[in-house]
């Protein structure tokens, strides 16, 4: 069910590696392994390669899995980039948008440079 995830933890920040179509159920169980290594690594900074995402519902699923966030593992106190496509960036500024209203601290990024200085504050 993870198959389509990449996990590693390096310089404070726990990376995502996202590919393959979008499906709730397996959002879901990423959260909460994501969740599992930020807590085990005392840290609150989560970043998401979304650049091979494939297609999939994202309007209910944004909205559940934000709500749905503090119970595995992800707070409010996280600090949350999306690095994407251009093309896509519908979708993404929907799931930021999302987020950000329901008190998240998340942003999208189309260069990756950018997203680690704005997780780290060096910004």
């Amino acid at each position: 069910m993870l198959d389509d995830f990449k996990f590693s933890f390096n310089d404070g920040i726990v990376h995502v590696v996202y590919t393959g179509d979008i499906e709730f159920e397996k959002t879901a169980n990423m959260m909460t392994v994501v969740g599992k290594i930020a807590s085990e690594n005392n840290s609150n900074l989560l970043y998401f390669d979304v650049r091979e995402v494939g297609t999939g519902s994202y309007h209910t699923n944004a909205i559940k899995h934000t709500e749905n966030a503090p119970s595995r593992g992800i707070d409010r106190s996280f600090r949350v980039a999306f690095f994407g496509r251009e093309d896509d960036y519908e979708r993404l500024r929907y799931i930021e948008n999302v987020m950000v209203n329901r008190g998240f601290q998340a942003k999208i990024f189309f260069d990756e440079f950018e997203a680690i200085a704005w997780l780290k504050n060096n910004f």
